[in-house]
Parts: C-alpha cells; sequence; structure tokens
C-alpha cells in the first residue's frame, strides 16, 4: 500500500495529537451514543491537538454531553436547561432535516387537500377516473407533474376508494 506525504503527515499529527488527550478521556469520547456529539468532541479533540483548545474545555464539553445523554433536546428545553450546539452540529443537523424533507416532498408532493379537491371533482363528474388518465388530469387541475411513484400511489389510493376504472372495461361489447 503507498502513502503519500500528506497522508503520512496526517497519521503522524494524529499519533503525535492522541498521546496529548489521556486514554479515559477518548474511551469516554467513543462511548458517546449520539453522533452528532461524538463528531463535536472530535472536533474539540482535534483543536487540542492543534493547540486552539484546552483539554480542560474538552472535559467540560464530555461533561455537559453525558449529564444529558438520556434526555433528548425536547426533554431538555423542557427543564430550562440551556443546550450548547456547535455551528457544525447546528449545519449538520440542518441539513439533514432539509434533505430529509426533500425526499420526502419528491417521494409524495399530494397534500392531503389537494387530494380531497381531486376526489370531489371525479365525483363530480362521471363519478370514476381511468388510471391512465390520472397524472394528466392531476397535471391540468394543480399544474403539478407527478413523480411516478407518486403516480402509482394516488391510483392505489383511488382503486381503493372505487374511483378508479378502466374506461375500456365499461364499454357495451355489443
Amino acid at each position: 500500500m503507498r502513502v503519500t506525504r500528506i497522508q503520512l503527515r496526517k497519521i503522524i499529527q494524529e499519533q503525535a495529537a492522541a498521546a496529548q488527550v489521556p486514554e479515559e478521556i477518548r474511551n469516554r469520547i467513543e462511548n458517546v451514543s449520539d453522533p452528532v456529539d461524538q463528531e463535536a468532541l472530535q472536533d474539540a479533540m482535534e483543536e487540542v491537538w492543534g493547540g486552539a483548545r484546552d483539554i480542560t474545555d474538552l472535559e467540560n464539553m464530555l461533561k455537559d454531553i453525558e449529564s444529558n445523554s438520556g434526555s433528548g433536546p425536547a426533554e431538555m428545553m423542557e427543564n430550562g436547561d440551556k443546550m450548547k450546539v456547535t455551528k457544525r452540529q447546528l449545519k449538520r443537523i440542518i441539513k439533514e432535516e432539509k434533505s430529509k424533507l426533500l425526499r420526502e416532498a419528491e417521494m409524495l408532493p399530494i397534500t392531503q387537500g389537494d387530494y380531497d379537491v381531486f376526489v370531489e371533482a371525479i365525483a363530480s363528474g362521471y363519478g370514476w377516473i381511468d388510471p391512465d388518465d390520472v397524472e394528466r388530469q392531476w397535471e391540468g387541475m394543480f399544474g403539478l407533474k407527478l413523480n411516478p411513484a407518486a403516480v402509482g400511489y394516488l391510483v392505489e389510493v383511488l382503486e381503493e376508494a372505487g374511483l378508479v376504472r378502466d374506461e375500456f372495461a365499461l364499454e357495451d361489447p355489443w
């Protein structure tokens, strides 16, 4: 395996820095269950290694996290305690929540209100809709193009409500 100079320098710095933080503190950091807290502690440990932070700051931060373990942010706020969040943690939390919301919105851009309006329009019209026509009708009513997963879900829900029929199956065979 080849190691570049940059990788070698990083390994040497990490090993030298690890010697500055007592083994007991490193073990306690590894045992922190919350990955966000653990990342913040790792960042603080790197700052200790770089000389930007004192080891007592790291110990105090670790004590705070350990004393609040088991209680989530909502619990901590209800108790009147203050919750310390680093900029990096906050950015990560926001990024995770944003991506989660975008994934959910991408998967199913159908609101209950829009669905109710759509069902009412179907019921007041013919009383049914062809499954191949659902996507076009939705786009015409709401100006929103649905992704294939959302169309499939909408057709499935409309079928369960008895509002989807194949128009060819209804034609008179004569």
